[in-house]
């Protein structure tokens, strides 16, 4: 066992443990955006349902997934190609995937922003299920951690 394996073993627990709440929040916000307009009394929507503002929406929500993908792919180049501690390789790749995690957040945010506007649920639907793709397309996978602490690990003894 490596000495930096219990702080690789920490960090992604802790940082999967978030993207767990985070993930869950997404099923959370479609539960209180059912309630709420249910309940609610404004009978017509601020918008139409095929109005311009609802594709500025959907750019938002592509635009979000497009900067995680973005933030991902480059602090792994950044990891690939420089060399640094391991606990500065762990604090860049929790921190990208926190970032990450809150730009699939958004997406159900968004999401639920136009389900408010167009008083309809189903208009929510859809970016939550994208937010959730996006959850588990950009989760991060401890192998993948594991390698770069390796490779970080072997350039600073050599």
């Amino acid at each position: 066992m490596f000495e930096w394996q219990d702080d690789l073993d920490r960090v992604f627990k802790h940082t999967s443990l978030i993207g767990y709440g985070t993930s869950m929040s997404v099923i959370f916000y479609g539960l209180i955006g059912f309630f709420v307009l249910k309940y609610s009394s404004r009978p017509e929507p601020f918008i139409s349902p095929d109005s311009f503002v609802k594709s500025i929406c959907v750019g938002i929500a592509l635009g979000f997934a497009g900067l995680a993908w973005f933030i991902r792919a480059k602090i792994r180049q950044d990891l690939e190609v420089g060399m640094m501690s391991v606990d500065a390789a762990l604090r860049r790749l929790q921190t990208s995937t926190l970032v990450t995690y809150g730009l699939c957040e958004g997406i159900g945010l968004v999401g639920l922003i136009v389900a408010y506007l167009t008083q309809s649920i189903q208009d929510y639907y859809p970016y939550a299920f994208a937010a959730l793709l996006a959850f588990s397309l950009f989760f991060p996978r401890y192998n993948d951690w594991e390698r770069v602490i390796q490779r970080q690990q072997s350039r600073a003894i050599t």
